[in-house]
Order: structure tokens, then sequence, then C-alpha cells
């Protein structure tokens, strides 16, 4: 890349940083956060002593409580191994799955230190767990294999769910701090991304009962009946997280892009023909790009999602464009081959016709000339430079050196036919 076109380049992607950060701005809009509560709540009271807007749901609204549950775990043969649990529930739902892997075993006494547990509900993913663990707790499964082989066990109390029976198998990440205070739950912190969250009702079993944390960026918070101590505050501005990944993603696609276009030269109109092609790619590519980060903040899209969909992109807009680059230097140098070899017959004819009165061999050099081989290598090249030397220092008389050229030409003939 040239100098000047490295400076103009920086200075691009400087004047799209400000102008994108600019239109950030322009485009945000403030909202103040909404308490969402039950009526006759303590965050009801909360909220309206400390002139927040509120949301009382009616019965028919009301947000069933959210238990959260966090296991340590193992990654197994299969999927997911529950290792450890430091919860105090009496019912614990084991999911269905962490990450996006299977929970298809419960290690021995992962559970012991739960001494309220009472009620266990496992769901068709799991595939073992240790029996003497759960002599004492009853067991809820749904109608398959393994839970089937436990109710065969007179040593245990098992319960087989109907299909009717709904059971949340979901495991819910724990996006929040707390701490523990005298056996209950207090909320420090969040670390996630959406707008409109919900305080759970309980953490390991243990009760939330205070919320005392700064919120950035968030619409609405729903606060269950449990809360009874509240120190909330909050702030919007237009540069969260998902801002500034939307602005690196953007960056990071306009610099791709424009050293894609750096790498070819659009000096005649025939260059910027044969790079159509490339520079439509481009377009689409940054296009999509654009409007896919725009609607992640738009719509507050979860931004780890969104930052495969264009690792995805990108690979492919890589591959497409080098595999477009690589494929004009192959058609260029071909040309060029081509170019060599053309330039090396119509000179040697041209010398040949400066001969004004031909012979027989003259004349047979021409024709095996016109029906050379069009193809030309780097080993060629001595051979014929000295072809073309030989037939503009000739003279017509001497058959054994015009001889000598047409072995030379027809030696040549063969280096091209045997490089193949």
């Amino acid at each position: 890349m040239k100098k000047g076109n490295f400076i103009t380049s920086i200075g691009f992607i400087v004047f799209f940083v400000i102008v994108v950060s600019s239109l950030s701005i322009l485009l945000y809009v403030k909202k103040d956060l909404t308490i969402v509560t039950n009526k006759n709540s303590y965050s009801e009271e909360y909220a309206k002593k400390e002139n927040i807007d509120v949301k009382v749901l009616s019965n028919n609204e009301k947000i069933n409580d959210v238990n959260i549950e966090y296991f340590s775990y193992n990654y197994v043969n299969g999927g997911i191994e529950i290792t450890d649990y430091n919860g105090i529930s009496e019912t614990l739902t084991i999911p269905y799955s962490i990450n996006n892997s299977s929970v298809v075993s419960i290690a021995k006494d992962a559970l012991k230190k739960d001494t309220n547990l009472k009620k266990i509900v496992i769901s068709y993913n799991l595939k073992e767990l240790n029996e003497d663990d759960f002599k004492d707790i009853e067991i809820e499964c749904y109608d398959y294999d393994y839970c089937r082989s436990l109710k065969e066990n007179e040593n245990l109390n098992v319960k087989i769910l109907y299909d009717s029976d709904y059971r949340d198998f979901n495991y819910k990440r724990l996006e929040y701090d707390y701490n523990y205070v005298n056996n209950k739950i207090e909320i420090t912190g969040y670390n996630g991304f959406a707008k409109n969250i919900i305080i759970p009702t309980k953490i390991n079993g243990y009760e939330v009962n205070k919320i005392n944390m700064t919120l950035h960026n968030v619409d609405s918070i729903y606060l269950p009946d449990t809360i009874n101590d509240i120190d909330l505050k909050f702030t919007n501005n237009p540069y969260d997280m998902i801002f500034y990944f939307c602005l690196i993603s953007d960056t990071i696609a306009l610099i791709i892009v424009l050293i894609f276009n750096n790498l070819v030269k659009n000096k005649t109109n025939e260059d910027y023909f044969n790079n159509a092609p490339l520079k439509l790619c481009s377009i689409i590519y940054i296009s999509f790009i654009f409007i896919y980060t725009f609607l992640t903040k738009l719509n507050n899209y979860d931004f780890k999602n969104s930052l495969i969909v264009i690792l995805i992109i990108t690979f492919i807009y890589i591959i497409i464009n080098l595999s477009l680059v690589f494929s004009k230097k192959q058609i260029k140098d071909y040309d060029k081959k081509i170019k060599n070899i053309d330039d090396f017959i119509k000179n040697s004819l041209l010398s040949l016709d400066d001969i004004k009165e031909e012979n027989e061999i003259i004349r047979e050099i021409k024709d095996i000339l016109k029906y050379s081989d069009p193809v030309s290598n780097d080993q060629t090249k001595e051979i014929e430079k000295e072809i073309l030397d030989l037939i503009s220092n000739g003279q017509k008389e001497d058959l054994e050196y015009w001889n000598n050229v047409k072995k030379l030409i027809l030696k040549r003939n063969n280096i091209c036919k045997n490089s193949k």
C-alpha cells in the first residue's frame, strides 16, 4: 500500500468512527427506568417514594417465581456430569443441558451438602446417578428407559410424570453478582445485556430480599414480593457494551475492505471492469455488516450470537476475495506469458519477412513458427532470445545456419511440450 493511500485510508476510518459515534447520539432516545412489581409490594412503595416509573401487574400478568440454581460440573463422554451443589433448595430440578451440552449424570455425593433436599426432578437426558444417594429423596421423571429402571428399584421413591405435567428444565444463566447476608441474598450487580430484566425469587434456594446495585441502559426491572430492601441507581447513555461491539465490528470490516481494495490496481478502464466482482462483493459485505450491527444495537440482540454471525460472514468474504484476487493474478500471469510468446513468434516472423528472397528452409521455418506451441515458460526464455538473434543476423544462403535455427525452434517447442 502506498503512503498516500495508507494516510487516506486512516483518515477515512477516523472519519467513519466519528460519524458512527455522532449518529449513535442523534438516534439515541433516553428512557427512564421502570420498576415492574406486584400490587401492594414493598417495591411499589419504593418506586412511588423515589419518583420512579412503576408498572403494577394484574393477577393475569403476574410473573412466575424465578429460581436460579448454580451447579459445579465436569465435561464427560456424552455431555456434562454435575459434581457439586451448594444450595438449600427442598426441590431441585436438574437442567436438561448446560452451555448446550446435555446433563447426563450426577456424581456420587454431588448433592449431599443440601440437607434440605426432599425431591429432585430429572430430564430425559439423565442416564446415571448414584442410587444410594437418593434413598430418602423423591425422584420425579418422565416415562423413559432410565426412569423406568429407577422405578424398578424398591429402595427408591420414583414418581413418573405425565406428559401434561410441566417442569422447567431450562438452565438459567446466573447474570447477577450477589452476597449472602443472614441466609438471604443481596443482589449487588447485573452482568447481562438485556433491556428488561427479572430479579429471581431465589438463588440456590436462598431467598432474594435485597437489591443494592447500579443498572446501566436497562429499561425495566421486575422485583418479586420477596424484596424488602432496595438501594437502586440507574444510568442511561448511548455508549454501552453493545455500541462498542458494533463500532469495533464495523471498523474492522471497513479495514478489511480497504485492505482488499488496495491489493488491486485501478489504473485503466479495463482494471475497473476486471475488479468489478471484488468491489461488488465488498459493497454487499460492508452493507450487511453495517445493517446487522445497527439492528443488533437497535433491537438489543445477544452480541455473542451476533459476533458468531459476523465472523462467519467475514470468513466467507475473505475466502471469496482471496479467490478473486488469486484467480485475477493467475489470469494476468497467463496473459503475460501469452503476450511474451506472441511477441516471440511475431518478432521472429517479422525478421524472416525482412529477408527479400526466401529459400525452402526459411519457408519451412515460418510454417513451424506459425504452428508453434502458444504457451511459453521460464525455461524457453534463453533459447527464444537465441533464436531471435540468429534470425535477425542470418543470411539466406547459409543453409547449415538455417538448419541450426530450425533445430533450435523444434527444441524450444519440445521444452514447452515436456513442461506441461
